[in-house]
């Protein structure tokens, strides 16, 4: 348990430093607020889940991008076949 909270005050000081200022007891229970909440788990999941879109939209782009590109150099080749 001692490690929980050990692990949790290191992660709230890591991406919470304004948060340090308050006394020690309502540290506890603001770092137990950030990883017990709802609303954090709904933030990583829907972080997660943007992040994954967001990959998956730039590879269906790249993959358009490149069909393009093919078709472009295919329809020069075959005009400089043409003259």
């Amino acid at each position: 348990m001692n490690l929980t909270i050990d692990v949790r005050h290191f992660l709230t000081q890591r991406w919470c430093p304004n948060a340090l200022k308050p006394a020690e007891s309502e540290m506890e229970s603001f770092s137990d607020e950030i990883f017990e909440s709802e609303e954090a788990e709904v933030i990583v999941v829907s972080s997660t889940l943007i992040f994954a879109l967001t990959i998956a939209l730039g590879f269906l782009v790249y993959i358009y991008l490149r069909w393009r590109q093919e078709q472009e150099d295919e329809k020069l080749m075959n005009e400089l076949r043409i003259v």
